[in-house]
């Protein structure tokens, strides 16, 4: 069973909200994808199926299936709520 932290509205889940605070913030990322490769970026903007991110002035389209892991350089402000 999934915690929905005090800090998480209702309705967004986890993913959302970890997604929106890279965005909102412009924080460096390593995104890791299923094969191994790691995209080191910041987030742009995202959709239920792939996100998009700014790698060295490029956008790069990533499938979120393809995706294995999105890790942070720093702590995301205002999510320590869902953890």
């Amino acid at each position: 069973m999934a915690h929905q932290g005090q800090g998480q509205p209702s309705g967004q889940n986890i993913q959302d909200v970890f997604l929106n605070g890279a965005c909102r913030q412009q924080l460096a990322v390593t995104i890791q994808l299923m094969d191994g490769t790691c995209v080191d970026a910041t987030i742009k903007s995202f959709d239920r199926f792939s996100v998009v991110v700014d790698q060295g002035g490029c956008d790069q389209l990533i499938f979120k299936h393809a995706i294995a892991l999105i890790r942070p350089a720093n702590a995301i402000r205002g999510t320590s709520a869902i953890t």
